[in-house]
């Protein structure tokens, strides 16, 4: 037996209201160095935009990088990065960032705590980028230990040089998660990064909400979600948010 339920939700979530989620940075100008280093499995690189507390070591390709050649995705920490040649090093409070390219400049913070050095990186924290087909909408999924932690939404100007960012995990899993608590489903669940996540470039949002076991296992529960995304006068705002109870996936 399934059954949806709607949520009327409108929600302008800026910088100003969650100072610790997502925010739009003033841009200012960091132009990005890129160095290399020997080492014994070949050459070492990194590339920094900026300098002291405000540098960002630049995350090198892979699933974290962008698809948007104008901007990158990276990283920052309070105390300033690690040297390059420091292969110990761990940050203390790393912040996952997004960078433009053309003058180094921070353009959005988001909530994920992601890092990596020429020879580390972190062990259970993650972020995941899902971007709309032209590259107006940029979804940023951060987990701590495979949980969802953080929901983080950039909506981009045509150009690229004005963006609106906001905090979106309360507004899109906290309704679901308060539904998934009325079912009496024992263990140590947990909701998981959306997957088959697909944003439109007019906003309409479609995802599964996977709710995992971590420590006792046993199968998914999934929800179905869609919901739309919009800015009004630079806050980003969350409309229609539909979910849909599907139970447990087949094992």
């Amino acid at each position: 037996m399934t059954f949806a339920k709607t949520v009327p939700l409108i929600l302008a979530l800026s910088a100003a209201l969650w100072p610790a989620a997502a925010r739009a940075e003033r841009p200012t100008r960091h132009p990005c160095v890129t160095a290399t280093r020997a080492a014994a499995d070949g050459p070492l690189r990194r590339t920094v935009c900026g300098t002291g507390a405000a540098a960002v070591w630049l995350f090198d390709g892979g699933r974290e990088a962008s698809q948007d050649p104008r901007f990158a995705f990276g990283w920052r920490d309070a105390e300033g990065l690690p040297a390059f040649d420091d292969d110990e090093a761990i940050p203390e409070a790393p912040e996952t960032v997004l960078v433009r390219r053309a003058d180094g400049a921070t353009v959005a913070v988001f909530g994920a705590h992601a890092w990596r050095t020429a020879t580390m990186h972190a062990n259970h924290a993650f972020f995941e980028p899902v971007w709309s087909k032209h590259r107006r909408w940029l979804w940023v999924g951060g987990s701590e230990r495979y949980f969802a932690d953080s929901i983080d939404v950039v909506h981009f100007s045509p150009d690229g040089d004005r963006v609106a960012v906001g905090r979106l995990r309360d507004a899109v899993i906290g309704p679901i998660e308060r539904d998934f608590a009325t079912r009496g489903i024992v263990g140590d669940f947990g909701p998981t990064l959306p997957e088959s996540l697909r944003i439109d470039d007019d906003g309409r949002v479609t995802a599964e909400v996977h709710f995992w076991a971590r420590v006792t296992g046993g199968p998914d529960r999934i929800y179905d979600v869609a919901f739309r995304l919009a800015e009004t006068r630079g806050a980003v705002v969350v409309t229609g948010l539909t979910f849909r109870w599907r139970g447990a996936a087949p094992e």
